[in-house]
């Protein structure tokens, strides 16, 4: 980071969330800096737990939160962000998960009427192993 400010003037760092550890925050100490906090961190996860349903009260309109925190002993804002667009893209994407896994349990459904059994207990476990 000295290199570049002493090269190019660096004054603001905008990266993606790979920048956001706690080894690069201390290295970032005296620089303006943007980027995405992963949601794999437990704060980011809790704080998104606890401001979702106020983001989203009114499900058709975009509407951000801004908070002040601190992690790896730096004190920094946060902006949340509710989209309605990112809503439903993210809803398109679980839907299509649901509709793949529901496909896929549907045929193992199909394979296991069609398979014939010696005995009682052998459908038995066949089923309780479908059912896992």
């Amino acid at each position: 980071m000295a290199q570049l400010q002493q090269d190019v003037g660096l004054r603001a760092i905008v990266a993606n969330s790979a920048l956001y550890t706690a080894e690069s925050l201390a290295q970032m100490n005296g620089y303006t800096w943007i980027t995405r906090v992963p949601e794999t961190l437990t704060l980011a996860r809790e704080t998104i737990a606890l401001t979702a349903p106020l983001l989203a009260a009114q499900a058709d309109e975009q509407q951000h939160i801004k908070l002040c925190t601190t992690y790896a002993d730096v004190r920094q804002r946060w902006l949340l962000i509710y989209s309605p667009a990112a809503r439903q893209r993210a809803l398109k994407t679980v839907n299509t998960a649901f509709t793949e896994q529901s496909q896929q349990e549907l045929e193992a459904f199909a394979a296991l009427s069609r398979q014939e059994f010696a005995c009682e207990v052998d459908a038995e476990t066949a089923v309780r192993r479908f059912r896992k």
